[in-house]
């Protein structure tokens, strides 16, 4: 995002085999990560001038800071879905996927999220598998469903596409 010229680093701990936490990572395809086997975290480096949670998106939607298509939307809720399906195809469960563990990383520094609609060229990534909601109080029972949760975090984007049109 244009202004937003900073990094920062999320750090997610895991359970799974060092060997099968890099595996999952690899496949996944984003490069900017680092597996502390001894600790058994994941952190991540997020360059926000061209990554952005899918929470965060959400959020400056709702707020009217930017814009995007009811198209777009779509298209992002598909991409979703498809980084979703190649991962199950792999045998790849997240388990505690939610809007804040999706990240957009756009590819193309010409074509910016701003007010006014543009073609986006972006790759979707899911951060933190295999690490519970430290921050919910039942964080050991919060485990769910990917498919589940990616229902639900569609539901939501169409959801905030059908208000936008009606605002």
């Amino acid at each position: 995002m244009k202004g937003l010229n900073y990094k920062s680093t999320q750090t997610y701990s895991y359970e799974k085999s060092n060997e099968e936490m890099k595996r999952i990572l690899e496949y996944d395809g984003l490069k900017n990560w680092q597996l502390n086997d001894d600790c058994k975290i994941v952190e991540y480096t997020i360059d926000h001038s061209m990554q952005m949670t899918l929470s965060l998106l959400i959020y400056l939607q709702e707020i009217k800071f930017i814009r995007l298509t009811i198209a777009q939307n779509i298209q992002l809720c598909l991409a979703i879905l498809n980084k979703y399906q190649e991962l199950q195809k792999q045998n790849i469960q997240h388990n505690y996927l939610s809007s804040d563990r999706i990240l957009i990383n756009l590819t193309d520094k010409q074509h910016q999220i701003t007010i006014f609609p543009e073609k986006l060229v972006y790759t979707i990534h899911f951060l933190g598998y295999d690490c519970p909601f430290y921050e919910r109080d039942n964080y050991k029972d919060s485990k769910k469903k990917d498919d589940q949760s990616i229902k639900e975090i569609i539901i939501n984007i169409i959801q905030l596409s059908k208000k936008q049109k009606f605002d």
